[in-house]
Formats: structure tokens, C-alpha cells, sequence
């Protein structure tokens, strides 16, 4: 008698490492952006190159950007394979997006043994939000005060 005679098969989705934005082919970088897909635009990237800027990195020549689909499954570790970096910051994701049994935290640092994640709004809602922007500002700040 088979154990799964009675059971429900569920697809399992595949988890990506998204699709690489920046043209600057950058083969390691300290920092990936992550944004979810179409929530960003000219403006919003000026705002976010000042926010890099203000921590001490070049959002073109120092960070790879990469972009999601909604509701699809992101993958750390592709990312660090690929990108080889140690900080993730994302904006507009959703914390269930990420492949992982950790509880992901908004707003605040997530450590894992090998690199870090922060998880914001989307940049558009933190550029017209002066306590979105403390509380980024307050947790970039963590850990790239000295840079």
C-alpha cells in the first residue's frame, strides 16, 4: 500500500536569483539591490543612488540591482553564487518571497551565516515618508557606518 495513496501532490516552485537590471558588469559587489519588478522608475533610482551614495557606494560602478516578479521565490544562495555579495537590501518585496525557514524581519537587519538582509517599502513610498526613511536610514547605518 502506498503512504501517499490519499495525499495531495503540490507543485513546488522553483526559487531564482532574479534577472540582473544593472549594466555595469560588476563580477562581485559587496551590496545587491533587490526591487520588485516595475516598482521603480527614473526618479526612484536617482532617490536610491543618493541613499547608496550616503553610505559611501557608487549605486553604478559598486552594487549589482536585480528584480523580481511578484510572489516569485527568490533564492539567497543563488544570489551570493552569483553576485559573491554580503548584504542583500530589497525594496517592495514581500518577506514570504524568500527561500528560507527563518522568519525575515521588515525594516531591520537579518543575519545568516554568510550574508545579511533588509527588507524596506518600495522606494517610492519610503521617498515620500520621513519616517520610513529614519528608520532605513537607522539601519543602513548599522552596519556601514565606518565605510
Amino acid at each position: 500500500m502506498d503512504i501517499f495513496y490519499n495525499t495531495d501532490i503540490y507543485n513546488i516552485p522553483e526559487a531564482t536569483e532574479g534577472n540582473r537590471i544593472s549594466t555595469n558588469n560588476i563580477e562581485k559587489s559587496l551590496i545587491t539591490i533587490l526591487l520588485k519588478i516595475n516598482d521603480y522608475n527614473n526618479e526612484s533610482l536617482n532617490f536610491l543612488e543618493s541613499i547608496m551614495k550616503a553610505i559611501g557606494f557608487d549605486l553604478n560602478s559598486e552594487c549589482i540591482l536585480r528584480e523580481f516578479k511578484e510572489n516569485i521565490l527568490i533564492d539567497f544562495s543563488k544570489i551570493k553564487d552569483d553576485d559573491n555579495s554580503k548584504y542583500l537590501i530589497g525594496f517592495g518585496l514581500k518577506t514570504n518571497q524568500f527561500k528560507t525557514q527563518a522568519i525575515i524581519n521588515t525594516e531591520k537587519w537579518n543575519h545568516f551565516d554568510n550574508l545579511s538582509l533588509l527588507l524596506s517599502d518600495s522606494l517610492d513610498k519610503i521617498k515620500n515618508d520621513i519616517k520610513l526613511k529614519k528608520t532605513l536610514w537607522i539601519e543602513l547605518k548599522k552596519v556601514f557606518n565606518d565605510k
